[in-house]
């Protein structure tokens, strides 16, 4: 016997292969106990109680969702996700974000950010810098706000702002820059700092600074070789009275000059013979 049409059956009987299979033509309704194989199977109840195992999918649609893979995207609208109440979203397994404040996170490099913004609400914004860290930025590092706005670094921490008057507590200082003599000429880049500094190896020229800054001061000290050696200046430095310094002869003397820029030469005074 290769086929039986069956009709009906009373509501507890069942239906049992001894071997084989049973194939059902058309649609199956009621309880299936055991494995069912052939093609996709739809559901068409819009509340199911449970199902417990969907097999292993290439993707699935629910609504405008798609998960296909390692991606999960949207057929239209954004993607909310939202935890149960007092818990997080975790990403990587170190990154949580909770109710709009994300933690774990130890630093977010791409080169496509050219500004972090913050937007302050009616009240405050608030960016904390924890102590001992730092902010960077290869570029300029600008805050914007009000006139009454302020940055708080906490007890013991402060910030200056160049276009306000300052009250500096602790000292201050600038990095001394070496500057060298190649082919009896020192050449010196104000952008890398005020104070610079060069021990005489052979005759040589101070030449004009580039990158000048007008309104800046400039010093330079200059120690002399066990061989004495000679030193000339460029024309954008001047000098009182018109006459230049000639540098100190002995051995290890060290002299001193300060030249203010003001927007075409250097107004430039000297010291000597600290030996």
């Amino acid at each position: 016997m290769s086929k039986v049409k069956i009709s009906a059956l009373p509501d507890t009987q069942e239906i049992k292969a001894s071997s084989g299979s049973i194939t059902v033509t058309g649609a199956f309704v009621g309880n299936l106990t055991g494995n069912a194989s052939g093609t996709a199977a739809t559901v068409t109840t819009a509340a199911q109680p449970a199902i417990t195992s969907l097999g292993t999918l290439t993707a699935l649609q629910v609504d405008n969702l798609n998960v296909n893979g390692n991606t999960i995207s949207a057929t239209s609208g954004a993607i909310n996700i939202t935890p149960e109440a007092g818990s997080a979203i975790v990403l990587d397994g170190t990154i949580n974000i909770d109710a709009g404040v994300v933690t774990g996170a130890t630093s977010i490099a791409s080169t496509g950010f050219n500004k972090v913004a913050i937007t302050a609400p009616a009240t405050s914004a608030t960016l904390t810098i924890a102590e001992g860290k730092t902010l960077t930025s290869s570029n300029t590092l600008t805050f914007t706000g009000t006139d009454s706005s302020s940055i708080d670094f906490g007890a013991g921490g402060t910030a200056a702002f160049i276009g306000t008057a300052q009250t500096f507590i602790k000292a201050q200082g600038v990095a001394t820059v070496a500057v060298t003599s190649t082919t009896n000429s020192i050449a010196t880049d104000a952008s890398l700092g005020n104070d610079f500094s060069h021990t005489l190896t052979e005759n040589t020229t101070l030449a004009n600074p580039t990158n000048m800054v007008t309104g800046r001061y400039y010093t330079w000290t200059i120690v002399q070789d066990a061989t004495p050696r000679t030193l000339a200046f460029g024309n954008a430095f001047k000098w009182p009275g018109g006459t230049a310094m000639v540098v100190s002869t002995a051995n290890g003397a060290i002299d001193t000059i300060t030249a203010r820029y003001n927007g075409t030469v250097l107004l430039a005074v000297y010291a000597q013979a600290y030996a």
